[in-house]
């Protein structure tokens, strides 16, 4: 599909990526979104919490979640309240251990590891819902994509359209971009700290034999973190390998439902490939779009109570993304 050019316009004084990256988190208040919470058994003897808003429609939008994030983040909360405008209903899953209750596994969460996600669809399907649309964030935008690419043209029928927003589709990548600048270092603080404490909680709880949590506790860098734990709870020989095999940057051309890549070109977390466009160009369910402003999951909008990325994914999944002339394709 050819490129989009984007109609996004920050407003004055957010231009900067980094404002608008950080304003959302520090000042953003969603108010009014209506949920119903919904513990899901998984098939290792462990547990999801997802919130789920009810409008009585047969079209959800399934919403995931960025790196220790949850549910109750604004941006997902405003996307809920966006998208029950439209009278769609929508299910926010929390990734465990990201609900407020430790999962049971010693393992948490990765990028590559889409089996919590599908076991979220499958209890949407079995609620009887017709039709699905899937949201990623962040990180839940490269879990997304790569459940979206393995699976191809096998995934379920009720899944007819995905959004993607400010995803780092090369993860390899990403984590360099951020450790090789000063201000990266104060965003992966930010993440490592929950991280680190989650390890630490996690070991007191059941112990894990063959990781160095004292080491753990030290990390400075998602590498060093990566490579202490996450690697070697989910089976991989180092961090690299892990973030090889976990970035859907390889598996994206095979994406077989629309989907809409919204990454703008100042988010200080995202490198190269993730602004696809030659891949976009040669898959025709691929809709890249790359705004000059937006920051990591920001997109701020003054005109009313929802931001633009929120009026953007209305637009999607009302599948008005076919209509050339609405999104000012190229």
């Amino acid at each position: 599909m050819p490129l989009i050019k984007s109609t996004y316009v920050a407003p004055k004084l957010f231009k900067n990526g980094h404002i608008q990256t950080i304003y959302p988190v520090m000042f953003r208040k969603v108010e009014g979104v209506e949920t119903q919470r919904v513990r899901i058994d998984t098939h290792d003897d462990d547990f999801i919490d997802i919130d789920v808003s009810l409008n009585g429609r047969d079209h959800v939008a399934i919403l995931s979640h960025g790196l220790e994030g949850s549910s109750v983040n604004p941006y997902v909360q405003g996307m809920m309240k966006s998208l029950s405008t439209e009278h769609f209903d929508v299910i926010a899953w929390n990734y465990r251990s990201c609900s407020g209750v430790m999962n049971k596994q010693r393992w948490f969460y990765n990028a590559n590891n889409y089996s919590d996600l599908e076991l979220v669809i499958s209890w949407a399907i079995r609620m009887g819902y017709k039709k699905i649309s899937l949201i990623g964030f962040s990180f839940g935008g490269s879990l997304t994509s790569y459940y979206l690419g393995d699976k191809g043209a096998h995934v379920p029928s009720e899944i007819v359209s995905a959004m993607l927003i400010s995803s780092p589709l090369d993860i390899e990548e990403a984590i360099t971009n951020l450790t090789n600048w000063h201000f990266g270092k104060v965003y992966t603080e930010s993440f490592l700290s929950t991280m680190r404490k989650k390890v630490i909680e996690k070991h007191e709880l059941m112990g894990l034999p063959g990781i160095d949590v004292a080491a753990v506790k030290k990390a400075k860098s998602f590498r060093d973190f990566d490579n202490l734990y996450t690697a070697k709870v989910n089976g991989f020989e180092t961090a690299d390998e892990y973030y090889r095999h976990a970035s859907s940057i390889n598996l994206i051309g095979n994406i077989k439902v629309p989907t809409l890549i919204l990454n703008a070109q100042n988010d200080p977390f995202l490198g190269e490939n993730s602004y696809p466009e030659q891949l976009a160009r040669n898959n025709p369910n691929i809709f890249l779009e790359t705004p000059k402003s937006g920051g990591h999951v920001g997109f701020v909008c003054f005109k009313d109570e929802h931001y633009w990325s929120e009026r953007r994914a209305r637009q999607f999944l009302r599948r008005d993304c076919l209509d050339n002339r609405l999104f000012n394709v190229a």
